[in-house]
């Protein structure tokens, strides 16, 4: 139960952080959103990631779980908004290296996949429009 609570609690976490950067298409000032995500990734979450990564593969218990699939995710989302990101975290950025090396996650990472792509405008207008919305206050 103890392995499964740590898969749960990573989980959410990565899901925080990968949230805060899912609404940035949203956000009509996203600088500030930007300089909360990088303070927050570099100060609360990744040391966490890093430490729990040293000696080890996967995040908890020896195997890949839900939560090393969305540390990967939320790797490769911090780098396409902040590229040198991973620099002070070597153990994370090596388990990204591992992870995408499995066949089945690689082939996903892929172009042409079924991997959704950043938000873009498109994006933003098709959400707006489905939900009939004007503004959102974020």
């Amino acid at each position: 139960i103890k392995e499964r609570v740590m898969i749960n609690m990573y989980s959410e976490g990565l899901m925080d952080l990968m949230e805060m950067m899912m609404i940035l298409p949203f956000v009509s000032d996203t600088k500030p959103k930007l300089d909360n995500i990088l303070t927050k990734a570099n100060e609360r979450y990744l040391p966490v990631f890093e430490k729990a990564l040293s000696g080890s593969v996967y995040l908890v218990g020896g195997k890949l779980s839900l939560a090393d699939v969305l540390l990967l995710e939320c790797t490769l989302m911090l780098e396409e908004k902040f590229p040198a990101i991973l620099a002070e975290f070597p153990n994370t950025k090596a388990f990204q290296g591992r992870m995408s090396r499995i066949p089945a996650i690689s082939r996903f990472l892929q172009p042409g996949s079924k991997r959704k792509p950043q938000p873009d405008e498109h994006y933003k207008k098709t959400v707006m429009e489905v939900f009939n919305l004007t503004t959102l206050n974020l």
